[in-house]
């Protein structure tokens, strides 16, 4: 079907196009007619001033045949440097004249056009094919609605364990019970509370702004006098932020004296506030004491960054995707570590062929396949479609006399058109176009019982989940995970537990 559509956008474009976007390399002599690009032209390359022949070409896509029409387009599809061949279209004046800003506009509507059929309807063809293939594979495709619900219940079951009871009241301390009131709530004023805080601390985040902290900070200082209607250091933020965090830590000390340490430890988010919260803590005193610091400063602003996260648990609908992400982070990570397999396997290939070849117009001492770590990361850019074709052609149009052929392989800094061309569409093809899309096929299926609940899919609320596991508690106080078989009917007895 995507063949269906690439053929006759190629055969119009060639028609269109075809030797109308060949220019002269001397764009500021006035030549008008491309027969009179002859002769040398005054060149500064790298500020160097030195005669050059004038020559007529092509850029690195053209449509003057049929492959090389099919080839742009299929690069088009992706995304990348469609930009680029539209600007030259619109740009024609005539066949062997050169070319002007602007003299043909009307000839971007045949690339919008492909655009909108080519990389929008194929795309999201390609996207729904591998999401049914995903389905019918794992079996979900088949399932009915209910069965659909009961599934996506049980990993939601999965990682709900029983709330921890607190011992019997003579053998508690009265501290220690406020804390496990505090701990266990997930309403009430104490965490109304929390999250009041958690807010102000995001906006408080949002109000940073460029470009010196020195301004920030006189400005900073201004709105705090403003609200306390007293004078304030202009670092009062930095001191406010270091206030917030102790409320946090206070938090975390409740959190731990109410549920003790072994039930604490058993929550990754309550394990993730320990860690930020000491973070955030240590580097607000490295901070202040070395405020020239920039190392201690960055640190502590991404420490800052990270307790905002702690909203996520106390929003049920956050949460709860959050819950699904991580029920469904096995199956993710399989997929991602065959995608790895590809990287390495094309990370080696790419670097066995192209690890002498001189550099081109877009590669750096980063941007390069010299060793296979730079590979890595290169191949991760290309596969978001960001810069691929032009890399490509880099690669396949370093050739002799612009490179120097050697007795063995070693002597060599040429490329290879052939080469570069079927590693880098095989690599475009399954990387961007096959494994991206299953990744968003597992992902979809993952989440999309989460966006059912408007049809009445969601059987069980996070309110009910929490009922249910302080029923559970109730025979299991240690929290175990664990009851005695003679408690189930009783544990399912329990009026507040379901609804009717």
């Amino acid at each position: 079907m995507s063949l269906s559509l690439l053929i006759p956008f190629a055969i119009y474009g060639l028609n269109l196009f075809n030797g109308r976007m060949r220019q002269c390399n001397d764009g500021n002599s006035g030549i008008i007619n491309l027969k009179d690009c002859v002769l040398e032209y005054a060149s500064s390359p790298y500020q160097w001033n030195m005669l050059a022949p004038r020559q007529v070409s092509n850029p690195y896509y053209s449509f003057d045949d049929f492959g090389s029409s099919i080839f742009i387009l299929f690069q088009i599809v992706s995304q990348e440097g469609w930009v680029d061949v539209m600007w030259s279209a619109i740009s024609i004046t005539g066949v062997d004249t050169q070319p002007a800003q602007d003299a043909t506009n009307f000839n971007a509507v045949f690339f919008v056009i492909f655009n909108l059929l080519g990389s929008v309807f194929v795309l999201t063809l390609f996207v729904s094919v591998f999401m049914r293939n995903y389905t019918e594979q794992t079996g979900v495709a088949f399932l009915t609605t209910d069965q659909r619900a009961w599934l996506e219940l049980r990993k939601r079951l999965r990682q709900t364990a029983p709330s921890k009871r607190p011992s019997p009241l003579k053998e508690r301390e009265t501290w220690q019970r406020w804390c496990y009131h505090r701990a266990i709530r997930k309403t009430g004023m104490w965490q109304r509370m929390m999250t009041t805080i958690l807010v102000f601390h995001l906006l408080l985040l949002c109000m940073e702004w460029g470009p010196t902290d020195y301004v920030w900070a006189q400005i900073r200082g201004e709105i705090m006098e403003a609200w306390l209607l007293v004078r304030v250091p202009n670092r009062a933020v930095d001191y406010l932020f270091l206030a917030l965090t102790i409320f946090y830590a206070f938090n975390v000390v409740v959190r731990i004296i109410g549920l003790t340490w072994s039930r604490f430890r058993k929550s990754s988010w309550d394990v993730y506030s320990l860690v930020t919260v000491t973070g955030t803590i240590i580097t607000a005193g490295l901070q202040l004491a070395h405020p020239w610091d920039r190392t201690y400063g960055v640190l502590h602003q991404l420490f800052l960054v990270s307790l905002v996260l702690l909203l996520i648990p106390r929003n049920n609908q956050l949460d709860q995707l959050f819950k699904t992400a991580a029920a469904s982070l096995t199956a993710i990570a399989n997929l991602a570590a065959t995608w790895f397999v590809l990287f390495l396997v094309f990370a080696i290939a790419l670097t066995q062929t192209f690890g002498l070849t001189r550099f081109g117009a877009n590669e750096t001492d980063n941007v390069n396949f010299r060793t296979v770590p730079k590979a890595l990361i290169l191949l991760f850019r290309t596969s978001t479609g960001e810069g691929w074709n032009q890399i490509m052609e880099d690669f396949a149009g370093i050739e002799v006399p612009y490179c120097n052929i050697g007795e063995t392989f070693l002597d060599s800094d040429c490329g290879s058109a052939n080469w570069a061309r079927a590693l880098f569409i095989a690599w475009n093809i399954l990387s961007m176009y096959i494994f991206v899309n299953m990744f968003l096929s597992l992902i979809y299926e993952s989440f999309s019982y989460v966006y059912q609940r408007s049809s009445g899919l969601a059987a069980v609320s996070r309110v009910e989940i929490r009922r249910f596991k302080e029923a559970w508690a109730q025979f299991d106080p240690e929290g175990t995970g664990f009851i005695n078989k003679k408690d189930f009917p009783r544990l399912l007895s329990v009026r507040e537990t379901f609804d009717p």
